[in-house]
């Protein structure tokens, strides 16, 4: 027969016929292992055209659980700081056989996009009266930043 009981130290007797027996060596139930802290992400860092992952770290680390990262998908994990790419992450923490609630999302956005490579049209050579060509860039848009090289006597 099982006994369910809450943590403390247990001893059975057994009573037949009016008669008791001695007690049994003592049940010791330990106190329920502490169920870790939920996992706070924080220190976001979006991926850039140069890195294709973002970054996040957990900041109520703990070196004594282990953290899962869902998804976990092309993640990686040096210690409180997680690398991923785009998407959306949570983590769980757990130890001693006991995990905790998912944290809040951390979002790492798409890498972003790298302006297409300009196109130079409408060339016009330098004539006697003029001593500069020009040329037109036909894909420009507004809101990029264009650097000619060399640089020198160029206008824009």
């Amino acid at each position: 027969n099982t006994i369910t009981a809450p943590a403390g130290s247990y001893t059975v007797t057994a009573t037949a016929n009016g008669c008791t027996s001695a007690a049994s060596s003592a049940a010791v139930i330990n106190a329920q292992p502490a169920t870790p802290a939920v996992p706070t992400l924080s220190a976001v860092t979006q991926p850039t055209c140069s890195t294709a992952t973002g970054s996040f770290i957990i900041s109520n680390y703990s070196a004594s659980n282990t953290y899962a990262v869902s998804p976990s998908t092309g993640v990686t994990q040096s210690g409180n700081t997680i690398n991923a790419p785009a998407g959306s992450y949570t983590v769980t923490a757990t130890a001693n056989g006991c995990t905790s609630a998912a944290s809040s999302a951390a979002v790492i956005n798409a890498q972003p996009a790298t302006p297409a490579v300009p196109t130079l049209s409408a060339v016009t050579q330098p004539t006697c009266s003029t001593a500069t060509g020009s040329f037109t860039i036909s894909n420009y848009s507004a809101s990029n930043t264009y650097a000619v090289s060399p640089s020198t006597g160029v206008t824009q």
